[in-house]
């Protein structure tokens, strides 16, 4: 069922300039188009007729599927009421104002809605002032350009006269009219549909930790918008972490730099690490004290713990508590058993070295013991006497009950040896003949000096010389020479000492037969090394003794110390101070110091501390060094030892990078000389 609209009546003549002034705008910029329609004649001087305007247009372009208001301006211009005979919606005609295409309306699908007159049709329904209603137009779902026409239509009721403005009847009921008629204005509005457009945008890659939002599409009608503004920025990435270093431990804490991720910033570089782990030197190494005084053989020393989680510690640190020091007394053993006697050197401990000669049961010096089993034997007297008459004496024969042995002391005399003795024999007087008798040895005795050569012994038949027949001495038997034999080797001491930096050991020291060739030896620790010999001896250690001799050895410390670490900057700037720190250690406890090679010529250029000073073993030392020019710097540094000797080398790289310098025109990195302010 169609829907009626409502019309007032309206004073035709009454307009107001307002109107008129909306209406020309309207129809000079051509939104919408008013054409003049056809009047219906019913008979009787009843005739329909309307005129109409919009008050409101609809846009030029719509956006698909939205709704739109306009408004339209009507009045009845006809000499016929737009309704007759009946005040209810079942008793009168149906005038309304219809659309003559098929576009969706706020209303019905074609018309406006419905008249609802009331018993007493209100001013204007009659006359010829305007009327208004506004419409919805829901616009078409498909792009394209459209037109929208409305003009009055009367869809009749059978039965019904029409009136005129005075009530008088005019025409025949329905005026024979049997179907729907158009009359009055056209109104008709040109507009264009276009479909909505959602926004298209994106962000841009991300850059130093910000990426810029960039919108290529901007939203239409009822599209979506753009969840962010046209270069809006953002913050973008994942920045890099620093963990923080940890706890010392071992000399060394780490700490780990996770790095940026998708453009992120700052980078691990920008916060001065690397990527990954990083590990740098802490705390104070422990270090041995100066070994304490020398006593019974040993002297001890104390270590310094490690502070602060440095490395290593008392317990880790090499080297030893105590050590033997001093010289150790030294026995040579007893020589060959001579005579029943042997001797034997103690050489005393010295510099408070023990054993001392005491601790091994012996003397300082030559210390002398009985050996082997002595000859024993003796003289006997015999019947012969040296002279037949005027006193002679008796010859004595030696004789040997128990021979020598083991080196014990050796008889006197030969088994059977004679002699003559002290007994008085043939005392008669003798006139006329004197039996000849010797006289003393001379030399009176064999010598005894320490390796003299064997000699002869003589004597003469003097004492008496015979006279008359007197016997001469040959007469007895005995010689007037006796043979001395060599003198016992005698025994000369060898010293051997030692000199140096270095440790080491030697043997050979103690007493030895004149003339014996004695070969020393020296070995030294795994720290040092044996040098050479000095005094007595050659350079093989060979000495002959034929008199009291004194080798020394000597043994230069050889150990090296630790190669130094070496911690700071790793990048920077040119003609900037960057400080750099080194840290080493002895296996021996000596102090140290440090030396850097900063120009990679071989020899160091700085020595830490200055000077000639050292510092403990585990100390460290710092220093402070630029470079003038960029690129990739390499210095090294090697650590010394009190002794002297030296570590290797460690190298370290230096990344020297331009400065950045900010000008109107940008940024850029230029190389400039040191001390230059140039741009």
């Amino acid at each position: 069922m169609q829907q009626k609209i409502e019309i007032h009546r309206i004073n035709f003549f009454k307009k107001t300039l307002f109107e008129v002034f909306v209406l020309s705008l309207f129809l000079y910029f051509g939104l919408f188009n008013t054409v003049n329609g056809q009047t219906q004649t019913i008979g009787d001087g009843c005739v329909e007729d309307a005129e109409a305007s919009l008050y409101s247009s609809l846009p030029s372009t719509l956006f698909a599927g939205q709704n739109y208001n306009f408004t339209i301006n009507y009045r009845n211009v006809g000499t016929t009421w737009w309704y007759h005979n009946g005040w209810s919606w079942n008793d009168m005609s149906m005038y309304q104002l219809h659309q003559k295409n098929s576009f969706t309306l706020g209303l019905a699908a074609d018309d406006m809605g419905s008249v609802n007159t009331p018993p007493t049709a209100p001013p204007g329904y009659g006359g010829g002032a305007w009327g208004s209603r506004t419409i919805t137009l829901t616009a078409p779902t498909t792009s394209g350009s459209y037109t929208l026409t409305m003009q009055m239509h009367h869809g009749p009721y059978p039965n019904y006269d029409y009136e005129l403005w005075d009530g008088t009847p005019c025409g025949t009921k329905d005026g024979g009219i049997g179907s729907y008629q158009w009359f009055g204005d056209e109104v008709s509005q040109n507009f264009t549909v276009i479909q909505s457009v959602s926004c298209v945008g994106n962000w841009g890659i991300c850059s130093s930790g910000s990426q810029t939002y960039t919108v290529t599409t901007a939203a239409t009608g009822v599209g979506s918008a753009c969840p962010y503004a046209n270069n809006e920025t953002r913050a973008c990435g994942t920045a890099a972490s620093w963990s923080g270093y940890g706890t010392c431990s071992n000399g060394s804490k780490s700490g780990t730099c996770t790095e940026a991720t998708g453009g992120g910033a700052p980078t691990c570089a920008t916060l001065g690490y690397s990527a990954g782990t990083n590990t740098t030197t802490c705390g104070t190494a422990a270090y041995w004290n100066v070994w304490g005084t020398c006593s019974g053989g040993s002297q001890s020393r104390t270590c310094t713990e490690a502070t602060g989680g440095g490395a290593p510690t008392c317990a880790t640190i090499s080297g030893s508590s105590t050590q033997d020091c001093g010289t150790a007394a030294s026995w040579s053993g007893y020589g060959t058993c001579s005579g029943g006697s042997k001797s034997g050197t103690c050489t005393e401990a010295t510099g408070g070295g023990a054993p001392t000669c005491a601790t091994l049961g012996y003397s300082a010096g030559t210390n002398t013991t009985t050996c082997g089993t002595a000859c024993v034997g003796n003289w006997s007297d015999t019947a012969t006497c040296s002279l037949t008459c005027g006193g002679g004496v008796k010859q004595q024969t030696y004789t040997i009950t128990t021979a020598a042995s083991g080196g014990g002391s050796a008889c006197p005399y030969a088994n059977n040896e004679t002699r003559w003795g002290s007994t008085s024999c043939n005392t008669q007087s003798c006139t006329a003949n004197t039996n000849g008798g010797w006289s003393d040895w001379s030399p009176a005795s064999c010598p005894t000096a320490c390796g003299s050569a064997a000699s002869t012994l003589t004597r003469t038949c003097t004492n008496p010389t015979p006279s008359g027949t007197g016997s001469q001495c040959t007469a007895d038997g005995s010689s007037a020479t006796f043979s001395c034999s060599a003198t016992a080797a005698c025994t000369f001491t060898l010293t051997i000492n030692k000199s140096g930096n270095g440790f080491g050991t030697v043997t050979g020291a103690g007493s030895y037969d004149y003339n014996t060739q004695v070969t020393a030896g020296a070995t030294a620790n795994s720290n040092s090394t044996f040098t050479g010999w000095s005094g007595d001896c050659n350079t093989v250690g060979k000495v002959k003794m034929d008199g009291n001799k004194t080798c020394t050895a000597t043994f230069t410390y050889s150990q090296s110390p630790n190669i130094p670490t070496i911690s700071g900057s790793i990048s920077g700037y040119p003609s900037t101070n960057y400080t750099y720190t080194f840290n080493a250690t002895d296996p021996g406890g000596y102090q140290i110091r440090y030396g850097v090679d900063w120009d990679m010529n071989g020899s160091a250029d700085e020595w830490l501390p200055t000077g000639v000073s050292y510092v403990n073993s585990g100390v460290s030392q710092n220093t402070s060094h630029n470079w003038g020019s960029t690129g990739t710097k390499t210095f090294r540094a090697l650590t010394q030892n009190y002794p002297g000797v030296n570590s290797g080398w460690r190298n370290y790289s230096v990344s020297i990078v331009d400065v950045p310098v900010t000008g109107v025109c940008g940024t850029a990195n230029r190389d400039y000389p040191p001390g230059s302010t140039s741009y």
